[in-house]
């Protein structure tokens, strides 16, 4: 996913330098971006659909990512004459905050996985439910993180990611349309450096 995002990246950062249409390339990837993560919800509780999923991740990367460069320079272009470190040093400063909350709220959202929806493998239907819930009257699904391990001393009770997956679709179709509906962009250092052109003046 990272790699495919950074091809997407290089791609995205060329077609908005030689345009100037960032918020019709901006639209375009979220647009894709929103789409293949629907794809990977369809497709990341199938079996042996590794392929697939791979392949989601990827084109969703290739989309996502790209609108990183494109987000930064034009939030310099709208905040013009603001310096463009002190722009860039904001929207990365919110992001992160946002990245925070998303992190922390995820924890809340995901619960744990029914054992039906759970490939055999290396999990197992521990009698003492203790082990894992000690507030939990009924048996519970335990997976040893290291195959060649016999005990149960580590283990991880599997979660159940739907909610946080539809989330995630939720805010990039969101941002896709704030993009197509509410955001019109003033490219106000563009316009500033049509003025100073050699060209204009004459």
């Amino acid at each position: 996913m990272i790699i495919c995002g950074l091809v997407g990246a290089t791609i995205a950062s060329v077609v908005v330098d030689y345009t100037k249409c960032f918020k019709e390339v901006g639209v375009v990837c979220m647009a894709f971006a929103t789409l293949c993560f629907v794809w990977f919800y369809e497709v990341f509780r199938l079996y042996d659909q590794s392929v697939l999923i791979s392949f989601s991740l990827c084109f969703f990367g290739f989309f996502a990512l790209p609108f990183l460069p494109i987000s930064m320079e034009l939030g310099v272009e709208l905040t013009y004459p603001m310096a463009e470190a002190f722009s860039s040093g904001l929207l990365w400063s919110v992001a992160q905050v946002l990245g925070i909350i998303i992190v922390v709220s995820s924890t809340f959202l995901q619960s744990d996985l029914p054992p039906n929806l759970i490939p055999k493998g290396n999990c197992a239907i521990s009698g003492a439910s203790a082990a894992s819930s000690p507030n939990s009257s009924s048996p519970a699904l335990i997976c040893s993180r290291n195959s060649s391990s016999s005990s149960l001393g580590s283990y991880a009770v599997p979660k159940d990611p739907d909610a946080l997956i539809l989330l995630c679709i939720v805010l990039t179709a969101a941002m896709f349309l704030y993009l197509v509906v509410c955001f019109r962009p003033r490219y106000k250092r563009l316009e500033m450096e049509r003025l100073d052109s050699p060209t204009t003046s004459q």
